[in-house]
């Protein structure tokens, strides 16, 4: 087994383990403030041209429990694809999507994309919100997801901060320590913009939680 798929493997049976958890808490809060700030960020950079979603497709790269593409679905969006790298995740997350009746409208597939890439087709919208601090190679999984995104490509990381590095940095030390499944990455959020932007794109929206910088860029190349 080589190393990209043990890691592979330790995040299914991490986030697995979390799945549960993670639609629980959508079924009674909703998205986090990251992820409606993801959401904020491209319904208006979409509604500043076409005024709906209605013939807008989306691709989420590590869609978790399904909580923002469920969203972007209810809000008009035709259809959308999500691709998951946790068996336990990706259930969760068909399961919430007919919960709620969008099911019709959602493609949750479970892979790594890394590995899949030529199979996923690519969409208006892509979106990898807090999984690049998941990746030991940022600038590849860019390079990869970024060729998917016809219009916008939006993304959430740990930012730059002495709070939030601390943390990270800590987590990190503490998955090791404890010999967990999966261990997080910590990369510098200017070379990650910088990664993105040398993909064709440019910044329209920018927005900060404590932990979280949330950058939703728009294609120009």
């Amino acid at each position: 087994m080589s190393c990209c798929s043990a890691h592979s493997d330790g995040k299914n049976k991490f986030f697995s383990g979390c799945a549960k958890r993670y639609a629980k808490k959508y079924r009674r809060k909703g998205l986090d403030k990251a992820q409606l700030f993801l959401f904020e960020g491209i319904t208006q950079t979409i509604y500043s041209k076409n005024k709906s979603l209605a013939q807008k497709t989306f691709l989420e790269i590590g869609s978790g429990a399904g909580g923002l593409l469920i969203s972007l679905v209810q809000k008009g969006a035709s259809h959308a694809t999500g691709i998951e790298a946790s068996q336990g995740m990706m259930e969760s997350a068909q399961q919430l999507a007919k919960e709620v009746h969008v099911d019709y409208s959602i493609e949750f597939r479970f892979g790594d994309f890394e590995q899949m890439k030529d199979s996923v087709p690519r969409a208006d919208v892509t979106i990898l919100d807090k999984v690049l601090c998941c990746d030991s190679s940022p600038k590849t999984l860019i390079q990869y997801s970024a060729a998917t995104a016809k219009e916008i490509y939006a993304v959430s990381f740990p930012r730059e901060s002495f709070f939030a590095r601390a943390f990270f940095h800590a987590g990190i030390f503490c998955a090791k320590f404890f010999k967990l499944n999966f261990v997080p990455f910590y990369h510098e959020p200017r070379d990650l913009q910088k990664w993105i932007e040398a993909q064709g794109f440019r910044s329209v929206y920018v927005r900060n939680t404590m932990l979280w910088q949330i950058f939703v860029f728009k294609r120009t190349a």
